[in-house]
């Protein structure tokens, strides 16, 4: 009976927490709007939940407004200065990169999914990169690959340069693979 119950929990617990999840950001948005839109309105108008439409409908504009291309302007602006800071245009500039490599989703050069085995242990990675003209000889040489190593749990991950002979090509999307890796291997995700 305990195992059942278990199963039982297992099933709706992701269902559970997405729908709370849902309803506290509404509630959170409700009470963040509630006194400035009564200011803005007065009592008579306001109604539950036009927090929420209020937040939906910003939410909608600052798209609006990320996609035009005067904003897309300044975008680029801002972004000639902060590549101008010392340090910080380094952090900018890797961030960017491997945000660029997933918006493309894991298509940024060859885009494979490998397993890595290092010390005796399996690693997943991405391969990001195969060639290294553009950088120094003692980094890589044309028998490398560069793989990304994601973290579990968390945004981050290292990335090696290792020879394309210590790497297994597998047959996996990106995206399952790093689903699979950020939550550390959990069963749920292995067959998605």
């Amino acid at each position: 009976m305990g195992k059942i119950l278990l199963r039982g929990f297992l099933c709706i617990a992701p269902i559970a927490i997405t729908f709370l999840v849902i309803i506290w950001l509404g509630q959170e948005f409700e009470s963040l709007l509630r006194k400035p839109l009564i200011a803005l309105l007065g009592e008579k108008h306001y109604f539950p939940g036009l927090g929420v439409l209020v937040a939906l409908v910003i939410t909608f504009i600052i798209g609006l407004i990320v996609n035009n291309l005067l904003m897309q302007k300044i975008q680029r602006s801002l972004e000639k200065l902060i590549k101008r800071i010392p340090l910080v245009k380094t952090v900018y500039a890797s961030v960017c990169d491997l945000m660029s490599f997933f918006k493309q989703g894991g298509k940024a050069q060859s885009g494979k999914v490998v397993v890595v085995e290092l010390m005796g242990a399996k690693l997943i990675g991405l391969v990001t990169r195969e060639n290294f003209e553009d950088l120094p000889s003692d980094l890589a040489s044309s028998n490398d690959v560069a793989v990304f190593l994601p973290f579990s749990y968390q945004l981050g991950g290292m990335t090696i340069y290792i020879p394309k002979d210590k790497v297994r090509y597998i047959d996996m999307s990106v995206e399952r693979a790093l689903r699979l890796v950020v939550t550390a291997g959990s069963p749920g995700d292995a067959s998605n």
